[in-house]
């Protein structure tokens, strides 16, 4: 997965995401006009290379999100999953390798 969080996502989005194709998967915070409709013109090709992208995962998203979470009050909760991040780095310590388990 890449995350695109350096801005200007009207030049990087798709240049970026079509990087990650086929396979990998792409994430930003876009949640402008320009930037948005490019992403989203990828849809089937990201679909037939098997990658995942997704757009807008910034604060503009936050009104949604409170939506549907309103809406799922009475549902039950979703079983728990489990996401690390990790850098790799040639040069940590032995004692700084990620953890074999999730927690």
């Amino acid at each position: 997965m890449v995350f695109n969080g350096i801005g200007d996502y009207a030049e990087t989005a798709a240049v970026i995401a079509r990087a990650c194709m086929p396979g990998g998967h792409y994430l930003d915070l876009a949640a402008d006009l320009t930037a948005v409709p490019r992403l989203l013109d990828l849809d089937s090709e990201a679909e037939q290379a098997g990658s995942t992208l997704v757009t807008g995962s910034g604060f503009g998203v936050l009104a949604t999100e409170a939506v549907v979470i309103k809406l799922c009050e009475d549902r039950p909760a979703p079983p728990p999953c489990a996401s690390t991040l990790w850098p790799r780095c040639p040069s940590a310590p032995e004692s700084s390798a990620p953890p074999s388990q999730p927690p």
